[in-house]
């Protein structure tokens, strides 16, 4: 990837639009960007990175709000367009991001896009532009994500030099970004989880298995000569052991079942007789009772056929008025009707009574409006003459309007000249108090440079005299542990000694014990034995050679162990020698170490002080700029306002002469709107009021006639009705009272106590017919069961009864008994199945886990070598970057030095292998790379970052790495290291790379023809531009 343009907009300190043009520096592919302290430098790398990734680069400037600039205008928004070329095609992208604009709560704008332009005219890369999708293609297109470009592509302040000085840790997390390693960590965490759910799982299915053998106990019936629970006494049992009992308790507890399923099917055939028996007695004692009942019934029957007699006679009259009800309900019914006709004609008379007040009512109403003729004519003419003053006295009020608004416009003119005066006095003011406080913040600015070098300074040594506290410690630690190992050796070789001696003497005893007289000794050839060695009493108990063999090995372990903590503290004290080199005469580290942190944190407070100081100076001069804007703007509004003062002034004393002059023409009580429209609302009311009451009159009088000729109609109507139903009336009594007569009833009143409604009769009659019924049942049932019954006698139902109950309670005792012994035999089937399972299941799972646990270990580095599979590969990753980096890291140092891996296991069991050494070919020895000086510091991070970027070319097939950018750094090179830095830098730029680099040194600037120079202006923003020498 190669910049060719970018154009940041309100981006950090750059206010307006800032265009760099890549292609300006033409064939000078290295150039150096320079400029003081803050102008702006870095934020030119963060805004390419930005625009590929959407987030500065370094840590401290992740938060990308901060990337606004504070001197831009609140309409416009922070963006970057970028035009780079990559693999021959050439693309732009451009982010902008959201701003919450003042007065407003939520933010607006915020984008990200992306053209290619190879063709000259923009073709979108994505149908829709969503950031995520933009981000995903940017990192697609480039090859890297923004870790990895970090590391080895744009180059931040001291974070280039993390992958050399960091510790293991920090170095592991560096090349896991880089390399995309943490796939394998994951698969560590995944093999732990499945590891740690493995071993759960199997101690579950033990547990589960012990659970049911001790569910045994409760669920089975203890028996003596049962060799399950036998087994179960003892202290220790297998699974199999228990299976093979359950077993056993089957077949038992099957051959129970068998014997009393026999006993069972001779008493219940026994029960089954007795409850025959029982059966047939109960039903002929029920006969008997059903006799007795009969009997009872049919004497009760009998008893009620008088009064059955009467309650048919009754039903006879009932039926005999239910013939005459139809005519007494048409007299009611006729009755009912002449009642209502009479009322509605008595409501008639009066309301035609009423009608005839009322037309006279309105007659005399008429003839009072008739006579006020005269009036309503001259109100008439009053409304006319006012309405044709009206247009007139409505363009004079304008006119007065018109003129009160100018006088306001005149006065509201005066107070504004009066306030802007007073407002540019304020403002001369401030603006003095904002000089004056300019200047007192640019002379405490001057000593930023001072305070930035106290910090780092103070920095520095503050973290040497902790390195040297903590090596102090581990030193102490191990001298001491030194001092354990050599106790420990020291007791492991006497006690080696003794046991060899030991050995010796019990192999001299045991050649002596089968040495014969006469026989040559093997050890000293005399043929003489007069002093045979003997074995003693403590001849069983001789040292064995395995024994002196083991202890000789754990003495020799010991050794190792001595020399190897021997070797770190001698290496330690080496690196602490050089450190106190470093920190000079000082009498008490601890004393000289909080010393520096009070120094560390003064310098950095003063510095926040000072960056709150350039804050606020930015601000002060922004605030000035907009003062002199805001006098200037001022002054030409008052002159303006004063120039229309004056235009105002002579048209408002014109149009007052030409008013007084047309109001000659009007009544002096009408000359105002407001009375002349009152006048004419007064008169317009009055003559509408008169109109209104004529008309009232004569739709009243029309009103009162109609409604005495409908009074009058509607009077007579009700008279004739009310004949008619009178008339009605009384042919109906006639009828009704024959029909009775006839019917023989002596009287009305005889007739009304006869009468029954429809439900009472059907129901005297269904009540009669009933008993009818049930005095004929009642006779023929008597009369069958007294024959059936003849002869026989009832029967004793408690004897039959109580054998049944003794044969059904031993039926019931086998049935318990045979459950029972089915009920075991089913739990033990359960039970021998469900330990068989778990005991299968729990062999398996135990199985699976040592396996897992097993392959768990391995993977997370818990084996012979310590190491991971993730930190293996890392380690390979670290190897092909040193290798890379030596080779430009030796033409560097002229030789001097080379890179090497530290293979060293960690102390506490750590892990190990990304430890950085070096070595240095003039003494021949390796040291740690914190030993270097800056400068060799330098040089080393520098390779190390051109190797991983070689490494990662070559890992990564099709990524295109053109461009370098460096953040700082070659200060603290002397003369001949940066002429070796340079010639590295112009090695790279030959094969092709655009090396951009950030630098104060001066001698870095006079060697590199192309600078983009970056400068601030008098009101504090910055401006950038190439300049070619």
């Amino acid at each position: 990837m190669r910049p060719l343009k970018m154009t940041m907009t309100a981006f950090g300190p750059y206010r307006d639009h800032q265009k760099i043009d890549f292609s300006e520096i033409k064939d000078y592919q290295l150039f150096v960007i320079s400029g003081k302290t803050g102008a702006g430098k870095t934020t030119i790398f963060d805004a390419l990175c930005f625009a590929i990734y959407g987030e500065a680069n370094g840590e401290d400037r992740r938060e990308t709000r901060l990337l606004r600039s504070d001197f831009a205008d609140d309409e416009t928004y922070t963006s970057v367009e970028l035009d780079f070329e990559l693999r021959g095609r050439q693309y732009r992208v451009i982010r902008e991001l959201p701003h919450v604009k003042e007065g407003r709560k939520t933010a607006s704008g915020g984008k990200a896009e992306l053209y290619e332009i190879t063709t000259g005219t923009p073709i979108p890369f994505l149908d829709k532009f969503y950031k995520r999708e933009v981000d995903r293609s940017l990192v697609e297109l480039v090859g890297l994500d923004k870790d990895q470009f970090s590391q080895i592509v744009m180059l931040p302040q001291g974070e280039f030099r993390k992958l050399l000085t960091s510790e293991t840790d920090n170095k592991e997390q560096i090349l896991r970004r880089i390399f995309k390693t943490d796939s394998f960590k994951m698969i560590t965490e995944a093999l732990d989880r499945r590891r740690r759910a493995a071993m759960d799982k199997a101690r579950e299915k033990r547990g589960q298995l012990d659970l049911y053998i001790e569910q045994i106990s409760t669920t089975l019936e203890r028996r003596d000569d049962s060799e399950l629970f036998a087994t179960l006494a003892e202290e220790h049992y297998s699974p199999q052991q228990v299976i093979h009992g359950l077993a056993e308790e089957i077949q038992f507890y099957l051959g129970r079942g068998q014997a009393i399923k026999q006993q069972l099917d001779q008493a219940d055939a026994t029960y089954k007789q007795k409850e025959a028996a029982l059966h047939a007695a109960k039903a002929l004692n029920e006969r008997f009772a059903l006799l007795e009942s009969y009997q009872s019934q049919s004497v009760q029957l009998e008893q009620r056929q008088a009064e059955m007699k009467e309650q048919e006679g009754r039903l006879r009259q009932a039926e005999k008025a239910s013939f005459i009800e139809p005519y007494e309900q048409q007299f009611l019914t006729s009755q009912e009707q002449a009642r209502q006709r009479k009322g509605q004609f008595e409501q008639k008379t009066n309301a035609l009574q009423a009608a005839q007040t009322a037309i006279e009512q309105a007659e005399q109403f008429f003839q009072q409006e008739a006579e006020k003729e005269t009036a309503r004519e001259q109100a008439k003419r009053q409304v006319q003459q006012l309405a044709e003053w009206a247009p007139a006295v409505a363009k004079l009020a304008e006119r007065k309007q018109h003129l009160l608004k100018q006088r306001h416009q005149l006065q509201h003119i005066e107070q504004q000249l009066e306030q802007r005066e007073a407002q540019m006095k304020t403002l001369q003011t401030n603006g003095e108090s904002l000089k004056q406080m300019i200047r007192q913040a640019e002379e405490q600015l001057e000593q930023l440079p001072v305070w930035q070098k106290k910090q780092m300074d103070a920095a520095a040594r503050e973290k040497l005299l902790k390195q040297h506290l903590d090596n102090l410690r581990e030193a102490e630690r191990l001298r001491q542990q030194e001092a354990t190992e050599a106790s420990n050796f020291k007791q492991l070789h006497t006690a080696y000694e003794q046991l060899e001696a030991d050995w010796l003497a019990g192999q001299a005893s045991m050649l002596a014990q089968s040495l014969q007289a006469g026989d040559p000794c093997p050890v000293c050839g005399s043929h003489d034995h007069p002093e045979k060695a003997g074995g003693g009493e403590g001849e069983g108990q001789l040292p064995t050679k395995e024994q002196l063999d083991e202890l000789r090995e754990k003495r020799d372990r010991q050794s190792a162990a001595q020399q190897r903590v021997g070797a770190l503290l001698a290496a330690l004290r080496m690196t602490m020698q050089q450190e106190r080199e470093q920190i000079g005469q000082v009498e008490d580290i601890a004393s000289a170490y909080e010393q520096a942190k009070r120094a560390h944190a003064e310098a950095t407070a003063a510095l926040q002080q000072l960056e709150q100081t350039h804050r606020q100076l930015t601000h002060n001069r922004s605030r000035f700029t907009e003062l002199e804007a805001q006098l200037t703007e001022q002054q030409t509004e008052q002159e303006a306002e004063r120039k229309k003062h004056q235009a105002l002034q002579v048209e408002y004393s014109t149009e007052v002469a030409v008013l007084k002059n047309d109001l000659q023409a009007i009544p002096e009580q009408v000359r105002e709107l407001e009375q002349l429209q009152a006048k004419l609302r007064e008169a317009k009311q009055a003559s509408d009021a008169l109109e209104a009451s004529w008309k009232q009159a004569q739709e009243t009088r029309q009103q009162a006639q109609i409604k005495l000729t409908r009074a009058e109609s509607e009077q007579q109507s009700a008279s004739n009705a009310l004949q008619e139903a009178e008339q009605q009336q009384r042919n109906h009594a006639e009828v009704y009272e024959r029909e009775w007569k006839l019917a023989e009833f002596e009287t009305e009143q005889h007739y009304q106590a006869a009468k029954l409604d429809r439900d009472r009769r059907e129901q005297l009659r269904q009540e009669i017919e009933t008993y009818k019924t049930k005095l004929h049942t009642a006779r023929t049932q008597l009369t069958e069961i007294q024959s059936e019954l003849a002869g026989k006698q009832r029967q004793d139902l408690e004897q039959l009864s109580a054998e049944v109950n003794q044969w059904e309670i031993q039926r019931n005792q086998y049935v318990e008994d045979l459950h029972r012994a089915q009920r075991a035999r089913e739990d033990a089937v359960k039970l021998k199945d469900q330990i068989s399972r778990l005991y299968a299941a729990s062999g398996e799972a135990a199985q699976e886990a040592q396996m897992i646990v097993h392959l768990h270990d391995l993977v997370r580095g818990d084996n012979e070598y310590r190491l991971s599979f993730e930190r293996y590969l890392q380690i390979a990753y670290l190897e092909s970057i040193i290798e890379a980096a030596n080779v430009r890291l030796q033409k560097m140092t002229n030789g001097q030095f080379q890179l090497d891996r530290r293979a060293d296991r960690e102390a506490r069991g750590r892990q190990s292998g990304l430890g950085l050494d070096v070595l240095d070919a003039y003494t021949g020895q390796y040291r740690d790379v914190k030993s270097l000086s800056g400068g060799e510091k330098f040089k080393a991070s520098l390779c190390l970052a051109l190797g991983l970027s070689d490494v990662i070319q070559a890992h990564d097939g099709g990524i295109s790495i053109e461009t370098m950018f460096i953040d700082e750094g070659f200060g603290s090179l002397d003369e001949e290291s940066l002429q070796e830095a340079v010639d590295i830098l112009v090695e790279l730029q030959q094969s092709g790379r655009t090396i951009g680099v950030i630098s104060h040194v001066q001698e870095l600037k006079d060697a590199i023809p192309a600078v983009l120079e970056v400068q601030k202006t008098r009101e504090g923003y910055s401006q950038a531009q190439f300049i070619i020498r």
